[in-house]
């Protein structure tokens, strides 16, 4: 529940903020997407929002923090920390979730890069057009918030997630596999928007869905690692995560740029300028490379081991090995001996 609520806002910044870069500071101008003092004006509107929530995030949760969670007693030596990292980052199901995550983070940067020359040059959209297609990731990310919970308790996370990715990974290459084929009405359709615009919101219902079960999976490594290294790990593993989300999503930027110069895509060219030979040949590498990245991200979720009971007989071995560690401290308390660690790893 966490999660789905950390991406509802997390999408709700996108959308306000991709709405305030089209619709106002790239909208009014001729130059549309290449009009750079928009982008810096925005970038100065929006800075002040990001410093708020950053600082209203962290404050928010500081009483909770000191009221649910007590300071985690000392690991031991370096050594004995190197050894339960290493315990820890050598979990097969977190192995899992780093590649997926390495290769969709890969495809996830690759679209993000390019979806401005895509909307731009193969739909022929203008910035205020195009900026609210963004809304439709936001409206899809209230109707996942309540649909994630639901449907990763009733058919499990890892089916529910590997299902709802490929469908999501289908209805995003849907309209660019269309126009390839000549289904999709032509540029200047009435139609071309709201089709675009349905089919984000659909694409990003699932796909956040998904995401807010990945990020609840990594959250039960937890307990995983914890039986097998004897410590929690939850820094780790969120600083893990989180360092691979960039990398990943860098490389998708370079590969993006890499497809751009093999098209030999022109600079700083304005709508409706590029050779339509140019734009084809752009949808062509692009759309089999991300079906194929994505589909591979999608397979390696199939090596995430740890299901509903796995979970709850985790959690009852850490109950187990708490009880008897606290049954131990009393009895060295009463006896007046230093008390031992009573829980070994398995």
């Amino acid at each position: 529940s966490l999660q789905a609520w950390r991406w509802l806002f997390l999408l709700i910044g996108l959308t306000g903020s991709s709405l305030l870069l089209n619709e106002v500071f790239l909208g009014g101008a001729r130059s549309g997407v290449l009009y750079r003092e928009g982008y810096e004006n925005w970038s100065v509107a929006i800075v002040g929002v990001i410093v708020a929530s950053i600082l209203l995030s962290a404050l928010g949760t500081q009483k909770r923090v000191l009221e649910n969670l007590a300071p985690p007693a000392p690991s031991g030596t370096l050594r004995e920390q190197a050894r339960q990292i290493r315990l820890t980052l050598m979990n097969p199901s977190l192995g899992a979730l780093i590649l997926a995550g390495i290769i969709g983070g890969v495809a996830t940067g690759m679209t993000a890069n390019l979806n401005v020359y895509i909307w731009t040059h193969v739909w022929s959209l203008t910035p205020r057009q195009f900026g609210w297609i963004a809304p439709m990731t936001g409206l899809g990310s209230v109707v996942a918030v309540l649909l994630a919970p639901a449907l990763g308790k009733r058919f499990g996370k890892k089916r529910t997630m590997i299902s709802i990715f490929v469908a999501s990974a289908a209805m995003s290459a849907g309209p660019l596999f269309l126009r390839l084929i000549g289904v999709m009405p032509p540029n200047g359709s009435p139609l071309i928007l709201p089709i675009l615009m349905l089919d984000a919101a659909l694409a990003a219902t699932l796909g956040i869905v998904g995401y807010i079960l990945a990020a609840s999976m990594t959250a039960d490594i937890v307990e995983d690692a914890a039986v097998r290294s004897g410590a929690r790990s939850e820094g780790l593993l969120y600083a893990v995560q989180g360092l691979i989300g960039k990398f990943a999503g860098g490389f998708g930027a370079f590969t993006a740029g890499m497809m751009l110069t093999v098209v030999h895509f022109p600079t700083h060219a304005l709508r409706g300028s590029v050779d339509p030979a140019i734009v084809r040949h752009l949808i062509e590498i692009y759309l089999p490379a991300s079906l194929v990245l994505n589909l591979i991200a999608i397979a390696s979720l199939g090596l995430y081991r740890i299901d509903r009971a796995t979970h709850e007989r985790n959690l009852q071995t850490l109950r187990a090995a708490a009880l008897a560690k606290e049954a131990h401290v009393v009895e060295a308390a009463s006896s007046g001996e230093a008390p031992a660690p009573s829980f070994r790893p398995l």
